[in-house]
């Protein structure tokens, strides 16, 4: 009888060891399991964070890209849709991630509206609208060809950090001159902006 007491025992032991080596075996690959889902949801979470630099990166690709038309160029384009049509404002700017140029130009009784993509040239807006224009004054476009050396003045007196944001030529009524305005940009979003008197390329007004 002894005997038979001492063998069920051991067998419930026997048994409590097993059970007990399972739970742990069930608890690691439990524990496996936990730590494959985290590192899976750590490899997606880079995923989708390397897909958002990327996208990012393609939108200042565009918006960096080479400027291959030149602001004559530019203006030979719309003289060439528009001859006879005098310009009373030329821009230079971004738009939609691209840079581009904008000129509005009038008639006797007309005002357009004309931009082109800087990067390739693409006519990108092409607008005429019937409007009074008698308060209107054209610019004098041989200036177009004297913006880059006040750019290059206004970069230099900014410092290297700056970089060229925009800039507009319009006709200044109230002094009578062409006017150029420049706007100058940081990475941290600050901005400068210079005024010129295109006539005299004297340095009008600065603004941090």
């Amino acid at each position: 009888m002894r005997k038979l007491i001492l063998a069920l025992a051991f067998v419930f032991l026997l048994t409590g060891c097993q059970s007990g080596q399972n739970a742990k075996t069930e608890d690691k690959k439990n524990g496996n399991v936990a730590t494959e889902q985290n590192n899976n949801e750590k490899e997606n979470s880079k995923t989708d964070e390397s897909n958002k630099d990327d996208l990012s990166e393609s939108k200042d690709n565009k918006a960096d890209a080479t400027i291959t038309v030149s602001p004559e160029e530019a203006v030979k384009k719309f003289n060439d849709k528009y001859p006879g049509v005098k310009i009373d404002e030329f821009s230079f700017g971004k738009e939609n991630m691209t840079y581009c140029y904008e000129i509005n130009g009038f008639d006797d009784d007309s005002e357009y509206e004309f931009e082109i993509d800087a990067t390739d040239g693409t006519i990108l807006k092409d607008n005429k609208e019937l409007d009074n224009t008698a308060d209107k004054t054209a610019i004098n476009l041989d200036f177009i060809s004297e913006i880059q050396p006040l750019i290059d003045k206004s970069l230099s007196e900014a410092g290297s950090e700056y970089h060229l944001d925009s800039y507009s030529i319009d006709f200044e009524k109230t002094g009578n001159f062409n006017k150029l305005d420049i706007e100058l940009e940081n990475s941290k979003g600050q901005d400068i902006e210079f005024e010129y008197n295109l006539d005299t390329k004297e340095l009008i007004k600065k603004d941090m």
